[in-house]
């Protein structure tokens, strides 16, 4: 900021004049540089963009016990259960690593899974539990990964009713990489009244 002296023709001047911004304060005027702004992002700014519009098209597409799981959690801390995964998710999100697809509901727990790679088009997932019941399901899902981040559609995979382990998953691009997820419910999954908590990993299709 400069203090510029003008003729008395011109005393109070205001406004822009070429590359510089003139304006009155306390009697006296003032000169600056005009600030040029840019509407091209930073790629750090276009990596925030993709985060949310991946963790919001995620959010749409959690349906059932899952969903529901967050709006229990979200009550519990007296907030909107979108704001709430959002929040919980960015960081992980941000970093490449697998996001929370839902919190438990229930007692259920799915005590470990593991993803690797099968046939072309395929992958083979693996997991233990402890639970009893005839009517328990195990439920994967995959999302696509691109230069590191997760993006596109999420897919669900039903294990049908008391699922063994292992099991593979078909009908995957060949070669690319897969964030992959499991929930263990304790029924058919618009039924089903109790989720585990998920477990996710990354891996690549066979």
């Amino acid at each position: 900021m400069a203090l510029v002296k003008l003729d008395p023709a011109f005393k109070g001047l205001s406004g822009t004049l070429g590359d510089m911004v003139y304006y009155s304060m306390n009697g006296r005027t003032y000169a600056r540089k005009k600030v040029k702004y840019t509407d091209t992002p930073t790629p750090e700014q276009i990596k925030v963009r993709i985060v949310f519009r991946e963790l919001n098209s995620d959010w749409k597409s959690i349906k059932g016990p899952m969903r529901r799981s967050w709006d229990q959690w979200a009550e519990k801390k007296g907030k909107r259960a979108h704001n709430v995964y959002i929040g919980e998710n960015f960081a992980k999100q941000r970093s490449g690593e697998p996001v929370e697809l839902c919190k438990a509901m229930g007692d259920l727990v799915l005590d470990s899974f593991t993803a690797a790679p099968g046939g072309s088009g395929e992958i083979r997932c693996e997991f233990t539990h402890g639970e009893t019941g005839n009517e328990l399901h195990i439920y994967l899902f995959t999302k696509k990964r691109e230069n590191g981040l997760s993006a596109g559609e999420i897919k669900m995979h039903d294990g049908g009713k008391n699922t063994q382990s292992p099991f593979t998953i078909t009908g995957l691009e060949p070669g690319a990489e897969y964030a992959v997820y499991a929930v263990l419910t304790d029924g058919k999954y618009d039924e089903a009244q109790q989720v585990s908590a998920s477990i996710g990993t990354v891996t690549t299709c066979g």
